[in-house]
């Protein structure tokens, strides 16, 4: 009886956790913020960094938007600093290892302080928004 006291109470406190480390921001710091500039070569910065990840990267096909302003979050874990920037979402449909295209996924990249970041991840859990 104690056990399923203690497991209620653990998994309420991790879903707390959970649900507080999405990312906010209030006006104030919106206004704030620093997004740098807006990259202009961003076509090229994705596809060389991508171009280390995938199996076959000449033969990817991509689809880019256009770069609006957002930002992510590290993990309170890890002090939860915030990154702000640009975000591109892009669409890459790239060649397996049997040589055939997988289909289309999206991936999200931000430009921040000269860098370029994959963060589909951040944006798909709750740790990144696009503000525009």
């Amino acid at each position: 009886m104690i056990f399923r006291s203690f497991q209620k109470c653990a998994y309420i406190l991790i879903c707390a956790l959970f649900i507080s480390s999405c990312v906010s921001i209030s006006p104030e710091e919106f206004k704030s913020a620093n997004f740098g500039e807006k990259p202009i070569n961003y076509e090229y910065d994705i596809k060389s960094l991508m171009s280390r990840m995938l199996k076959d990267p000449q033969s990817a096909l991509y689809s880019f938007g256009e770069p609006k302003k957002g930002m992510t979050q590290d993990g309170w874990a890890v002090g939860g600093r915030k990154y702000f920037g640009y975000i591109v979402q892009a669409s890459i449909n790239s060649k397996n290892s049997f040589g055939g295209y997988t289909g289309a996924k999206r991936y999200y990249f931000l430009f921040s302080e000269g860098n370029v970041m994959e963060v589909t991840s951040m944006i798909n859990s709750g740790m990144g928004n696009i503000l525009e």
